[in-house]
């Protein structure tokens, strides 16, 4: 004798994917081979792989939201570095000028100022002497 089948439906679509597939592979109130068993397998792998696909769907989109906020921070440092290197290009620049500059004036200064000359008072001349 066949049970209600709408009964029988409603109560294997209550089970969970294991019970359903312990029924399958027992054979308890159906025959493993029913299609309202197999069915209800296939629709039961089908929601979990449609739940598996949401979450894979929300992980994609934070993966997403990651690379790209990632990728602008990266834009940053490129922009930043760039920077720092023509600031330390310039640093360099104007510490050699602030070592030539002082030692050119130096050197104009002597070239265009007139030489001092210490002039020593002569003395008088040291008596000769003769031999005698």
């Amino acid at each position: 004798m066949m049970p209600n089948s709408d009964a029988l439906i409603e109560e294997l679509k209550g089970k969970s994917l294991e019970r359903l597939m312990a029924e399958y592979i027992r054979g308890g109130t159906l025959a493993p081979e029913h299609p309202v068993i197999e069915a209800l397998i296939k629709l039961k792998l089908h929601e979990e792989m449609r739940d598996l696909l949401k979450q894979m769907s929300g992980i994609n989109a934070e993966t997403f939201n990651q690379v790209s906020v990632l990728t602008g921070s990266s834009l940053r440092l490129e922009k930043l570095t760039e920077r720092l290197k023509t600031l330390t290009i310039w640093l360099i620049v104007l510490t050699v000028l602030s070592l030539i500059v002082p030692v050119s004036i130096e050197g104009w200064k002597a070239i265009r100022e007139e030489p001092v000359v210490f002039h020593q008072p002569s003395a008088p001349a040291a008596p000769i002497l003769q031999k005698r």
